[in-house]
């Protein structure tokens, strides 16, 4: 019996089937390290660790069988020892068979480019621009709505379609199309 991995690692979403001796070595692993005795009450930081910064830093959570523990920003500098050993567990632990994931669904959002001011806190599109022929997909019939900004879950053809065009998900392009241009951005829907 094998279970599905997926991992996030160098700007995209990797899947994998792993044996189930394989799933109980890594939990096995991190579970030496003394992450399953945190309750992730701040029991994840050093004593005296700074209050959290939320500017140029990272933060993020690690789930290991149902207990989730929260690394808040800017605290990252600032783990205990089974932290630190877990998060580099995890890191490191890449199966052999590991290929980009393709989800049976994903989240899309389509804007004008003249509807959306791209500050510091929004990513830069991925290069090269594209062009994609209204016969391919309309982007003009699923612009998001700029007040809700919720996205339109896309499957089977459209879906493969994108994949297609953006080679790996998440993704974050510039596409011109009839005179416009848009910004489409895509992620996987883990619903």
């Amino acid at each position: 019996m094998h279970i599905g991995l997926i991992r996030y690692d160098e700007d995209r979403y990797w899947e994998a089937q792993v044996s189930q001796a394989d799933v109980h070595k890594l939990l096995s692993e991190v579970e030496a390290t003394g992450f399953s005795v945190l309750t992730g009450d701040g029991d994840q930081y050093i004593l005296n660790a700074p209050a959290p910064v939320f500017t140029d830093t990272w933060g993020g959570s690690i789930t290991v069988r149902e207990k989730t523990i929260t690394i808040t920003p800017g605290q990252s500098g600032y783990l205990v020892e089974s932290m630190i050993n877990t998060l580099d567990i995890l890191e490191n632990y890449k199966p052999k068979n590991l290929r980009l994931y393709a989800p049976e669904s994903a989240s899309l959002w389509v804007f004008l480019e003249e509807s959306l001011l791209l500050g510091r806190a929004n990513p830069t599109p991925e290069s090269p621009d594209l062009e994609w022929s209204v016969d391919d997909i309309k982007l003009d019939g699923l612009l998001t709505d700029l007040a809700a900004s919720k996205p339109q879950v896309v499957a089977e053809g459209p879906l493969s379609f994108l994949m297609r065009q953006l080679k790996h998900i998440p993704a974050f392009r510039k596409v011109e199309q009839d005179g416009k241009i848009y910004f489409v951005i895509l992620c996987p829907n883990f619903r």
